[in-house]
């Protein structure tokens, strides 16, 4: 059985948050949480969070990252700390950490991938270009439970990663067998520094792994409700985060011309409003992945939360109040459909801070509508700097503005 109790606070002294955080968990659980996965805002201190949580209610495994608005049950704001505690006598959990992501993402993704149980020794020592002296050390224990199911939670800093090729380089270590779920830490969309906590160690330029073993299989889902609404185009130009050119044109020329046509008001002084409202898909042939737009450069370029491939088939793309929460309610029931009849112990969910600044008071709807379909108590999550899912028949890789659900099975 697995148990999950879902706490949060708004007081604002870092280290009373982090104790409060360990009441409520001790309060609500029987024995110390096997695991305990925090959101917190960068209002705070976060050090000193994590370890007044950590001397409170004593997890064996204590991840987490900053976050740009944080909800659990029936409550969301900025400015608060949240967090969910797991004890379960079916899975196995183990914490992964990867560094220097800005630098060399296959290693980040080895270190990562040098924690999991559920990467079988043989695999582990296949050729794999020049990860084979990472795993020349691990040692092997053939007397390891087998586990139908493998999954892992990722979150990452994603100011200084390479998003899509890190979860490449991670889903070739793992060989194709593990789902992935999470997103991009946050920092109340400053994009200034974003953090992950490994234990009570705060990291830049990192990644956090909670990899989950399992009898049951954690059900994930996503799906955003932006559609086409410009001819297809090319990214004909991209320097890291910024796209120069669409088409071999500045790319603000084409954000204006499409203003034009729609009837959009459009500041290149203060975009912010016309941004978040006009995503750019890329065309993966399997479907749309959003990238978010969320600055204009004096040299006509577009800095991006994420980055665009070069070449890449693009379009911009538009959606409404009413298209996003239907998307989200059905990313929900697509997650609690892959429970194959179990119930979730406790809602994750992740969505970008430009969809609460877009969606205003309707935000709460959108946490509403997925409230609905699993458990109205234990539910938590937070925006992020980006979404994770990689899974069988979803949007693969890392995406944005795009809501993302998983529910871990009780």
């Amino acid at each position: 059985m697995t148990e999950a109790a879902v706490v949060y606070t708004t007081m604002r002294e870092s280290a009373g948050a982090g104790a409060a955080l360990g009441w409520q968990i001790c309060e609500k659980l029987e024995k110390a949480p096997d695991v305990v996965l925090v959101f917190v805002s960068p209002v705070y201190d976060h050090e000193e969070v994590l370890k007044a949580l950590e001397r409170t209610c004593h997890p064996k495994i204590m991840l987490g990252c900053s976050s740009a608005g944080e909800f659990a049950g029936q409550f969301q704001g900025r400015g608060m700390a949240c967090a969910v505690a797991l004890t379960s006598d079916e899975m196995r959990f183990s914490l992964g950490v990867g560094r220097c992501l800005a630098e060399d993402t296959r290693k980040a993704a080895a270190e990562v991938v040098s924690t999991f149980h559920g990467v079988e020794e043989a695999g582990r020592r296949r050729s794999i270009s020049r990860f084979d002296t990472l795993f020349d050390d691990l040692e092997v224990n053939n007397n390891l439970k087998e586990y139908r199911y493998r999954s892992a939670i990722i979150l990452l800093d994603g100011l200084h990663a390479r998003s899509e090729q890190f979860l490449e380089d991670l889903s070739v270590l793992t060989y194709g067998r593990y789902q992935f779920f999470g997103g991009g830490a946050g920092d109340n969309a400053q994009f200034v520094r974003t953090v992950v906590f490994n234990g009570t160690e705060v990291l830049i330029n990192a990644v956090v792994a909670l990899e989950i073993l399992s009898d049951k299989p954690l059900g994930i889902g996503t799906l955003h409700c932006w559609t086409p609404v410009t001819e297809p185009m090319v990214a004909t130009e991209i320097n890291g985060r910024d796209l120069i050119s669409i088409d071999h044109r500045p790319a603000v020329e084409i954000f204006r011309e499409h203003a034009s046509r729609s009837g959009q008001y459009f500041d290149v002084q203060q975009p912010r409003s016309f941004l978040i409202n006009n995503l750019i898909g890329i065309d993966t042939s399997a479907g749309y992945k959003l990238r978010l737009p969320l600055q204009i450069n004096q040299d006509g370029s577009i800095t991006c939360a994420t980055a665009i491939p070069e070449n890449a088939k693009i379009q911009l793309m538009h959606s409404t109040v009413a298209s996003t929460l239907d998307a989200a309610e059905m990313a929900a029931k697509t997650a609690l459909q892959r429970l194959y009849g179990g119930k979730p112990a406790v809602t994750l969910f992740f969505d970008c801070p430009a969809s609460r600044l877009r969606l205003g008071d309707a935000f709460l709807q959108e946490l509403q509508a997925i409230q609905r379909v699993g458990d109205m108590c234990h539910f938590v999550g937070c925006n992020s700097h980006g979404q994770i899912v990689r899974t069988e028949g979803q949007y693969h890789g890392f995406m944005n503005c795009t809501p993302s659900v998983c529910m871990i099975p009780g």
